[in-house]
This record gives C-alpha cells, sequence and structure tokens, in this order.
C-alpha cells in the first residue's frame, strides 16, 4: 500500500527482465536465441483434455535445448528457469543444468484466476538472460 493507500502493484516479471537485461549490458553478454525452449502442462490426473479450474495444481513442464552445433560455454556457471504466469506476475525460479542435451523440468503452479493464463519460460544465468519460451495460454474456467 502506498501512503494513500492505493495498492502497490509490482510485476515481478519486470524486475527480474530488467535485473538480466542491466546485467547483460554490463558484461556484454547478451545470448538470445541459442535455446529451444517449450513449456506443456496439464492436471495430473486428469485427462489430457479435461478443463483446467480455478485452485487446479497445474503440472507445467518445461524443456531446454541448445540448438544443433551449439557447444555449452565452458565455465557455463549456474543456470536458472524462471517460469512466470504473465496474468497473475506469479514466479517460479529453478535452478537447472544446460550441460545435458535436453534438460526439462516441472513446475507445480496452483491456478488462482479464471481466463487465459499465460505462461512464459525465462532461461537466464549470471551473465544475463539466455533465452525465452514462447507465451504458452492456459485457459482456465
Amino acid at each position: 500500500m502506498t501512503s494513500a493507500g492505493v495498492p502497490l502493484s509490482i510485476k515481478t516479471e519486470n524486475i527480474l527482465t530488467s535485473i538480466l537485461n542491466h546485467t547483460a549490458k554490463l558484461t556484454g553478454t547478451m545470448q538470445l536465441n541459442q535455446l529451444k525452449v517449450s513449456l506443456s502442462g496439464q492436471v495430473k490426473g486428469e485427462p489430457e483434455n479435461s478443463p483446467i479450474k480455478r485452485g487446479d495444481i497445474l503440472t507445467i513442464k518445461a524443456a531446454v535445448q541448445r540448438k544443433k552445433g551449439l557447444q555449452a560455454p565452458k565455465n557455463q556457471g549456474r543456470t536458472f528457469m524462471a517460469l512466470v504466469n504473465k496474468k497473475t506476475g506469479q514466479v517460479a525460479i529453478d535452478e537447472c543444468e544446460l550441460k545435458n542435451e535436453i534438460e526439462r523440468k516441472e513446475f507445480q503452479h496452483q491456478v488462482r484466476e479464471a481466463g487465459t493464463n499465460p505462461f512464459q519460460l525465462i532461461v537466464f544465468d549470471g551473465k544475463g538472460m539466455q533465452d525465452t519460451s514462447f507465451v504458452a495460454d492456459f485457459t482456465v474456467e
């Protein structure tokens, strides 16, 4: 709340991407389009085509693969995946290793709002953003 009693809205995704972009500018290491990033999701235990309801726990599977012909940089350091619900601003971050041919992670996310919930995956390291996925929309009843 602000001093005027107005709710303060913070967009976590904007803070995260601003920090990553600033870090990349300082280090001179913008590395976009080196990874193939994909998302899929459904409610565990429910048929694939069943509707997602408000309050359900959505399991979102992320897959990150280095594009053919590109080698992992030496001294890769720590790498992270951030799953962003662009509607609610919720962000879940998990560490990953991009040493394998394909890296897979599962995120559990409780859906809080009905309607279209767009999700995006951001892959980054200590030098800045590496890549992002296309936005995957999940419709919630």
